[in-house]
């Protein structure tokens, strides 16, 4: 009943000199295992020369590199596209679609505006992306979050405004496709969480907000959802203690699962939905992983040299890769 973490097939895959596996600046996913298994992606975030990196997930060797000027990207339901971003002419931001198995693009789309997170629906429909945009002649952008058709490529849907300095912005689609959860905050801060309803004609509908609701304990570094698209998993804070809730998508009653004040922050859900890897962003801490139904600890892995930025499951449950500031990514076995 109890796991084991080890290295998995290839061991440490370690970057070495100048080049970097890693966005150090920024608390985002940028480490990403492919649907399939094959491969993993990462988001080289060093200077102004940002990349996208394709690596062997067997052996850790580079496949190709997607000279995007950006570290942003999401893979495809299937596995078979990648989705980044690229500079284009007049500052303006392209969406490259590319294809994974070789990485030439598919599609470019220019869209007005500076785009930031994206992600990619479960039943392969819709993208949502955070897009900057500027208004009239000022200087300041603005975040909008926009719903793409996933065929096309171009906009169905903008949802409105988002506050501009309570970002990241991290997603979470439901299983089934049909509602996506968003929390604005940072790491240690509350945040709010949003959740919109995607109807049968393609219109989108927001359906809760948190802020509106005077919920105002919600936590940041946690979102996901149950695998019968019902509830939205968060962390969240009420007389200085921390605990894992659930909020219910009919009626929105907040239930709480687990006391997990000692617990860290940050959290990603494997997606078989029974366990739950935590980490303390910007610590040299371990990561754990924890079994989600009773938070009993099963595993936990503490290979890294310095702060861990970002931690990813593989398709089958079976297999973590994570990141951190000194340039290493290690790809680690959770065995049963």
């Amino acid at each position: 009943d109890t796991f084991s973490a080890d290295l998995a097939d290839g061991g440490i895959y370690k970057a070495g000199d100048s080049t970097a596996y890693l966005w150090h600046y920024q608390p985002y996913n940028t480490v990403s295992w492919s649907p399939d298994g094959s491969k993993i992606v990462v988001g080289d975030g060093t200077g102004i020369a940002k990349k996208v990196k394709v690596l062997n997930a067997l052996n850790g060797s580079e496949l190709y590199t997607l000279d995007t000027k950006s570290d942003e990207f999401a893979w495809s339901p299937d596995g078979s596209k990648l989705l980044t971003q690229q500079v284009g002419e007049g500052g303006k931001y392209d969406i490259i679609v590319v294809d994974a198995a070789s990485g030439k693009t598919i599609k470019k789309i220019s869209l007005d505006g500076g785009l930031g997170q994206f992600s990619w629906s479960p039943n392969g429909k819709y993208i949502s992306v955070v897009n900057w945009k500027r208004a009239g002649s000022s200087h300041i952008a603005i975040p909008n979050l926009e719903i793409l058709d996933a065929q096309s490529v171009a906009v169905l849907s903008n949802l409105g405004t988002l506050p501009r300095k309570r970002g990241p912005y991290h997603f979470a689609w439901s299983p089934d496709g049909r509602y996506l959860a968003m929390n604005v905050g940072h790491n240690n801060a509350r945040k709010n969480i949003y959740i919109w309803k995607i109807n049968q004609d393609g219109s989108v509908t927001r359906v809760y907000d948190s802020l509106e609701a005077n919920e105002a304990g919600f936590r940041a570094g946690f979102i996901a959802w149950t695998s019968d698209s019902k509830n939205v998993l968060s962390f969240y804070e009420k007389d200085k203690l921390k605990s894992l809730v659930k909020l219910s998508v009919l009626g929105f009653k907040i239930s709480k699962l687990h006391d997990v004040s000692k617990l860290p922050n940050q959290g990603k859900l494997s997606p078989d939905y029974k366990y739950i890897a935590l980490y303390r962003h910007g610590d040299k801490e371990k990561i754990e992983v924890y079994d989600l139904a009773s938070m009993q600890l099963k595993a936990e892995f503490a290979k890294h040299s310095s702060w861990i930025y970002s931690v990813s499951w593989s398709e089958d449950s079976k297999k973590i890769v994570s990141a951190d500031l000194d340039k290493n990514v290690y790809a680690w076995k959770v065995i049963p």
